[in-house]
């Protein structure tokens, strides 16, 4: 059952924290470290609208019972938490970019605003892909995280996040708006495929010190101070040594 003390708990905070900035960029970090992107259990989102679900039943699968979720789950549970600590928050959704140079229609992705002290502030922990761990401020301008630059962009009336690894040129991740949406917003989205899709390869994602790794398939990516190296695990012993280390041995 959802709690916020419950949450805090897993995340590993001994005390309810204050609505501060550093609160919300060591929640976030946390976040990606302890509850993971995994594709693993998406057949059992609903696939007439997959941001409809039950709160309590995605928090004890997604978080106690650790066996992570996509990114309608892991931002809904985040931004339910963000608001029960005291923080000012908008859902917001975009789309992810694709390879073709392209981004799947809006609404896909799912985001959360926070408005703090002036300022406001991208939140997401439900990225597929190699992106921010802490939240960026929502402003012009170069931000680096862990040796990772990041930047936001206009483009046809959308707000872009670019990412940028040492040695490597600007791309792509997603695109947004600042509009307001509700879990309806997502009714008919991917016309009842989406959990086919998700789970048809197994994407995985989280933080670790200093940068983060993701899983795609058999495709490891790990970025560490910035750099990001990519490699094809041909060997299962090498695959598993992978999600050993980083993964905890979760099959």
């Amino acid at each position: 059952m959802f709690t916020v003390d419950e949450y805090l708990a897993h995340l590993g905070c001994a005390k309810r924290p204050g609505p501060t900035l550093q609160t919300l960029r060591d929640l976030h970090r946390r976040h990606l470290s302890r509850v993971q992107y995994d594709t693993l259990h998406a057949l059992r989102i609903n696939p007439d609208n997959m941001a409809d679900m039950d709160l309590d039943d995605t928090f004890d699968n997604v978080v106690l019972g650790a066996q992570g979720g996509m990114c309608l789950q892991l931002n809904t549970l985040f931004e339910r938490l963000l608001a029960g600590l005291g923080f000012r928050t908008t859902v917001v959704a975009g789309g992810t970019w694709i390879p073709g140079n392209v981004f799947y229609p809006d609404p896909e992705h799912m985001l959360t605003l926070v408005d703090l002290d002036g300022d406001r502030w991208l939140a997401d922990v439900g990225h597929a892909g190699v992106s921010f761990v802490e939240p960026l401020r929502f402003a012009p301008g170069v931000q680096e995280q862990d040796g990772c630059a990041f930047r936001l962009i206009e483009q046809d009336g959308y707000h872009v996040v670019q990412t940028r690894p040492k040695g490597k040129n600007w791309r792509m991740t997603f695109r947004f708006t600042t509009r307001p949406r509700t879990a309806k917003d997502w009714d008919g989205v991917g016309e009842g495929q989406g959990p086919g899709v998700l789970a048809s390869v197994r994407r995985r994602r989280r933080a670790v010190p200093g940068g983060q790794v993701t899983l795609t398939k058999n495709l490891f990516t790990l970025v560490e101070d910035g750099v990001e190296q990519t490699r094809l695990l041909r060997d299962p012993a090498d695959e598993q040594h992978v999600v050993d280390t980083y993964w905890e041995g979760r099959k």
